[in-house]
């Protein structure tokens, strides 16, 4: 049921002038003809006095029918230049393709982490980016809905050749929830931790993230005073960090999973009958940083098992970011434990992906600035057994000791 196990570690057209239904003049001919949507204009009669025919403009629609001559008897004026350029199809007017592409663009960005996104070359869009910033990161699984309407702003404008000036990155990246063509701002990044350590000598992160995307689900950094605590501490602790679950059960019960006198965490789990609960206390501050109570989650076995409960700590989770990715991960003792009961064999990320997640951050980055790093550990449970939308979990808690003064 459990498993325990330890790892260290392009010029616009010649034919299209002011808008895509403008035609060509017949220097011969009368009037010209209108746009691929509409007849052709007829030309203008010659005078009599002339005896001259009157050239008769042809439009340029799709059936370019020629102009009237003159009562005289005139010759019918030159064609204009058929289908040289088509109407864009389900626009009222060009003037629309611009807005309607650049829309396309600002409303499919969402992400979660940079997998979600890609780079879309749409020159000549957004006003004063005709010659940079004109690549723009856009949600993956929006690109047919993105090339679709910049497809159809060109079809009225004309290809657009602007150039590239400032090289925009050639990477796309999730930037708090959102595609972007540049990186997260590191340095900008958890500038709060300071504050949040203060002078005290040791702290513990705990980040949830998902199984499967490694998206972060939340965070909470928890700082005290040096309060080492045995078992029997650390259960006590447990027992005061939440009321007992649904069955009476308090959360310091049960099986001790990470084995005696650990410096990373103390773990515990009890599963009985349809019930049960998972509980992680820091050895070195005796407080209560994770816990869960477990519920059935029905027969269907998936990823999250059949015994799933809401993660909780000591505080409400923060959903700021946290800069994944901008720091070479830290080597440091690392044990993980899958806790989920009955999980399905679906495929999931790695402990060491989402430790390695959580390992490159910002925020792991400010905290190592101030205290040492000591270890980390990976949690990984279930939380919805939804058989539609199963979510399972890592706990990851890296915790960071000030050494001991002989």
């Amino acid at each position: 049921m459990n498993s325990n196990y330890i790892r260290t570690g392009i010029s616009l057209g010649v034919l299209v002038v002011a808008a895509c239904n403008t035609s060509i003049i017949d220097p011969i001919g009368g009037a010209p003809g209108g746009a691929s949507n509409s007849g052709g204009s007829p030309g203008v009669a010659g005078r009599p006095s002339e005896g001259g025919a009157g050239n008769g403009g042809a439009g340029r629609s799709n059936e370019g029918g020629a102009g009237r001559s003159n009562e005289g008897g005139g010759l019918p004026g030159i064609a204009g230049q058929n289908e040289a350029h088509g109407g864009s199809d389900g626009l009222a007017d060009c003037s629309e393709a611009p807005s309607v592409a650049e829309d396309a663009i600002t409303s499919n960005q969402a992400c979660t982490q940079d997998s979600d996104c890609e780079l879309f070359h749409a020159p000549c869009l957004f006003a004063g980016n005709e010659s940079c910033g004109n690549v723009y990161g856009i949600s993956k699984a929006a690109h047919a809905e993105v090339a679709a309407a910049y497809a159809e702003y060109e079809a009225c404008a004309g290809e657009c050749k602007k150039g590239n000036a400032c090289a925009p990155g050639k990477s796309a990246y999730c930037n708090s929830g959102k595609c972007s063509n540049t990186p997260t701002a590191c340095e900008s990044i958890a500038t709060d931790v300071p504050a949040a350590i203060a002078d005290q000598h040791a702290c513990s992160l705990i980040v949830r993230v998902d199984s499967v995307s490694l998206a972060i689900l939340g965070h909470l950094l928890d700082c005290g005073p040096r309060n080492t605590v045995d078992e029997a501490g650390a259960r006590a602790s447990a027992n005061a960090a939440a009321a007992p679950d649904i069955a009476g059960q308090t959360l310091g019960l049960g099986e001790l999973l990470s084995g005696p006198a650990p410096s990373d965490i103390w773990l515990f789990q009890q599963i009985y009958g349809d019930f049960g609960h998972v509980s992680a206390v820091s050895p070195t501050t005796g407080r209560t940083l994770f816990w869960t109570s477990l519920t059935w989650g029905g027969a269907n076995r998936t990823v999250a098992g059949d015994r799933t409960g809401p993660a909780e700590a000591p505080a409400a989770w923060s959903t700021s970011a946290i800069g994944a990715g901008c720091y070479v991960s830290p080597t440091i003792t690392r044990r993980d434990w899958d806790v989920r009961v009955n999980p399905s064999a679906d495929p999931i990320a790695t402990p060491e992906l989402a430790a390695a997640r959580v390992l490159t951050s910002a925020l792991v980055h400010q905290v190592s600035l101030r205290i040492p790093l000591t270890h980390v550990v990976t949690i990984h449970h279930g939380l919805s057994a939804n058989p539609t939308a199963p979510v399972s979990e890592y706990v990851v808690i890296v915790n960071a000791f000030e050494p001991v003064a002989p």
